[in-house]
């Protein structure tokens, strides 16, 4: 979904599709497609859209930048990510309250990290952020690429390492 939206102007030559059964991954017209299997209270934020006279469930903008943090590999890691998503919320493309709102019931507790220090960095208010920060209080602190050395950012309970800044 990540250049439906034009948040990348990346052309993939793997489709991801996340549900909640398992099935096994197929390659359609040369384009591979590849299922993953996710838990039940991760399938909020769809709507729906027509396509060739057909319903298609599809992630909103805002469950896709999500996604976009915690699956980060097909956009090059999680730096490239933080960039994207850092240009789409400054450029006012997403309803950053909705973004906030799917973040806090995001299960990933270092997704819920990410994106919040991405926000506040992205200067967005903390009364809009104050529900993702409750949401991760009481955590333990992590890092943003698994290494212990870098500076501590003690509202998000997150390690910044120095390739961050």
């Amino acid at each position: 979904m990540f250049n439906y939206y034009g948040f990348t102007e990346q052309l993939f030559q793997t489709v991801y599709v996340l549900n909640t059964t398992k099935r096994m991954d197929k390659i359609i017209c040369g384009l591979s497609y590849k299922f993953i299997k996710i838990m039940e209270n991760r399938m909020y934020g769809i709507e729906k859209i027509n396509v060739k006279d057909e319903e298609v469930n599809i992630s909103s903008k805002e469950r896709t930048l999500i996604d976009l943090i915690y699956f980060n590999e097909p956009v090059g890691g999680i730096i490239s990510a933080s960039k994207i998503f850092t240009e789409i919320v400054n450029s006012d493309r997403c309803d950053i309250k909705k973004l906030v709102k799917y973040a806090v019931c995001f299960p990933n507790i270092k997704t819920r990290k990410r994106i919040g220090l991405i926000l506040d960095n992205a200067g967005v208010p903390e009364n809009i952020l104050k529900p993702l920060i409750k949401s991760i209080e009481k955590t333990s602190i992590g890092s943003l690429n698994n290494s212990r050395k870098g500076t501590l950012n003690k509202k998000w309970r997150i390690i910044v390492n120095d390739s961050r800044k």
